[in-house]
């Protein structure tokens, strides 16, 4: 069976192998594409994914973290009047262009005894809020001359 370029092409791109490898592979399976991809693999000779490939990837990983970023907001509330609700995203936007004023923020809530929590639909299952409640207890009593 004569080997074409298009299915070299094909397995190459499959299998991230040269063109020489790709060719062999196709010559030894008669042309079968399955079975060429087959013999690659028990050979050990396909390589991890094509750049291409791999900055797909990327671009989904990124995409997830961003749909992620949404998805989990930052709740400032005082005496259960929520004063706040912002997504993670814009929170590091925050961060990266203002870096000081948020933090100036945060203290300040912190201070007038605000409440911090990180919510994902409502649930809050970060272990970071934990972190947050007792920072803000710690720095309550010391504000009110009380120790815990």
């Amino acid at each position: 069976m004569k080997i074409t370029l298009e299915q070299i092409d094909l397995l190459r791109k499959r299998a991230n192998v040269s063109y020489s490898e790709a060719k062999e592979a196709l010559e030894i399976n008669d042309g079968d594409i399955v079975n060429a991809l087959a013999y690659l693999e028990q050979q050990k000779k396909i390589k991890g994914k094509p750049f291409q490939d791999s900055t797909t990837n990327l671009v989904d990983t990124i995409k997830k973290l961003i749909q992620k970023g949404f998805e989990i907001r930052l709740l400032v509330s005082k005496e259960d009047r929520m004063k706040l609700d912002i997504s993670l995203n814009l929170l590091i936007l925050a961060l990266i262009v203002a870096t000081p004023i948020t933090l100036i923020a945060t203290a300040l809530s912190l201070l007038t005894k605000h409440t911090l929590r990180f919510s994902r639909r409502g649930n809050e299952d970060f272990t970071i809020n934990k972190t947050i409640t007792k920072i803000s207890d710690t720095i309550n009593s010391s504000l009110d001359g009380t120790h815990q």
